[in-house]
């Protein structure tokens, strides 16, 4: 394993997944930036990789060249699709394996049935180094297992989150760092859009509640407010089932949890 973790030596800063080679990090790097840097001349489309670019160019080199089945009308843009298509209609299977005789119709199952054989397993998961004899096992494994898999886990309350960056983001209210600081006031905030929010309170207040006629900043600060009026409570402690008007009261409560479970360590 340690030899496999050698090869895969290049992370991604941002989600930690690992790569073997500089360029495909590179490459990786562009699903966080949503950039799609290679440009088709032909209709204007971007592609995320130059291999992805070359097999749509493919497309329109063939669209004025279309091979079509003359017994279902389907069209292919390479003369040996076609070929090996009509093969579905013939039934016949010229590709056998050697081993067991079992035959196929076109030669990419013949070389995904041979690794039954050998146990060879080509397609390999950059996060977790699972291996798979074909592509389609390998796919429903990063779906059913990775997407939206949560492997960073805050040391303290164990949360887990998708994203290193909101890893780093959720360990602040730990630490109780607060790096955005109002120039007005002084006022510090763990999150720029809570300080943006914040400028709000040195302007105006045009929402107004119905009931004392109190005005506030936003609408988030007003629905906050209008819970002293209501008793409402919509943020439940799962552990012991305690409510809260407010999130930060609740988060506030939480710590007496994970407190808790610290002491028993």
């Amino acid at each position: 394993m340690d030899a496999v973790k050698h090869h895969y030596k290049y992370k991604c800063e941002l989600c930690s997944v690992n790569f073997k080679t500089e360029s495909s990090l590179a490459s990786h790097r562009l699903i966080h930036t949503g950039e799609k840097p290679y440009n088709c001349e032909l209709c204007d489309k971007f592609f995320r990789s130059k291999a992805s670019l070359k097999n749509h160019q493919i497309a329109h080199n063939n669209e004025k060249q279309l091979f079509e089945c003359t017994l279902c009308n389907k069209s292919f843009h390479h003369k040996d699709s076609l070929k090996a298509h009509q093969l579905s209609h013939t039934g016949e299977k010229p590709y056998m394996c050697e081993i067991c005789t079992n035959a196929f119709n076109n030669r990419s199952n013949l070389m995904r049935h041979r690794r039954t054989h050998t146990g060879e397993k080509p397609f390999i998961c950059e996060i977790c180094q699972k291996s798979f004899g074909d592509r389609s096992s390998f796919n429903r494994h990063y779906q059913i297992v990775h997407v939206n898999e949560k492997n960073h886990i805050c040391d303290i309350c164990n949360r887990a989150f998708k994203q290193k960056c909101d890893l780093v983001l959720h360990v602040l209210i730990h630490t109780d760092e607060k790096a955005h600081s109002c120039e007005f006031c002084g006022s510090n905030f763990r999150k720029k859009s809570n300080l943006t929010k914040h400028y709000q309170t040195h302007l105006q207040k045009p929402y107004m509640c119905e009931i004392c006629n109190n005005a506030f900043n936003d609408k988030s600060n007003l629905m906050r407010h209008y819970r002293t009026h209501t008793g409402e409570k919509p943020f439940v402690c799962e552990m012991c089932q305690k409510g809260f008007s407010c999130r930060s009261a609740f988060n506030r409560h939480q710590m007496v949890h994970v407190n808790k479970k610290k002491s028993y360590l």
